[in-house]
């Protein structure tokens, strides 16, 4: 007969040795801390043996809290991981930290670290990080954080009229502009020309000025709107 006694938890078992000598059970509800084991091997008559074994359970550290930034990314944002309240580990032990991120649930090789790079996001996709606690002998719980990256505004680049000089209430002009949209869309672009009371003109790339819609010395304006797939604008004149 073996019995395996705690002296922090008592008697935790009465296990033998299986065919090859080998002897191995499992327990996950031994104290934290310092142990002396003691087992007892008891013959039939009654005669027995005791050996002491000292050993240690480890206490796992405890969660981190954490924030992703920014709460309301876009794809130009980096998404950054920050440990707002770090774990504890009940033997004071060195905590380090890992990282996973996950694309829509699925692990993602993107990165192993507290950054996210822009690069490896697209509008729509939602990114999970779990930070992983590790006090050298084992991982504790692990803290989660989730953002969902928004759409980006297209981007007018610059918006150009001309001719710009010798202009008559005659002239014919015409208005050229580009955009770029960081979800990698095609922006629509849309023109309005104004004269100097903000009065429209017409719309389109090109306007022909008449002696009945203008006068010398009028500002006249081209607007540039740009329009992404969504909705999203950016305007520029």
């Amino acid at each position: 007969l073996l019995e395996w006694k705690s002296d922090v938890d008592g008697l935790i078992s009465t296990k033998g040795a299986d065919s090859t000598g080998l002897i191995q059970f499992f327990m996950d509800t031994l104290t934290v801390g310092s142990h002396t084991l003691e087992v007892t091997a008891t013959d039939s008559d009654g005669l027995y043996s005791v050996g002491l074994v000292p050993f240690t359970v480890n206490g796992l550290p405890t969660a981190p809290a954490i924030r992703l930034d920014p709460s309301a990314p876009v794809t130009s944002d980096d998404l950054t991981a920050t440990i707002t309240t770090p774990s504890t580990d009940p033997e004071g032990d060195v905590v380090s930290y890992s990282y996973q991120w996950f694309l829509n649930g699925t692990l993602s090789s993107a990165s192993t670290s507290y950054v996210l790079p822009a690069g490896a996001t697209s509008q729509g996709e939602t990114w999970t990080v779990e930070v992983i606690p590790n006090d050298g002998n084992g991982d504790g719980d692990k803290a989660s954080a989730s953002v969902t990256i928004l759409n980006s505004a297209p981007v007018i680049s610059g918006v150009v009229v001309t001719p710009s000089t010798a202009v008559t209430t005659s002239t014919t002009l015409t208005c050229t502009s580009s955009a770029m949209d960081p979800d990698g869309e095609t922006p629509t672009l849309s023109y309005n020309w104004t004269d100097s009371s903000g009065s429209s003109l017409g719309k389109g790339t090109t306007l022909v000025l008449t002696p009945t819609s203008v006068s010398p010395g009028d500002s006249v304006t081209c607007e540039v709107t740009a329009t992404d797939a969504v909705g999203a604008t950016d305007a520029q004149s």
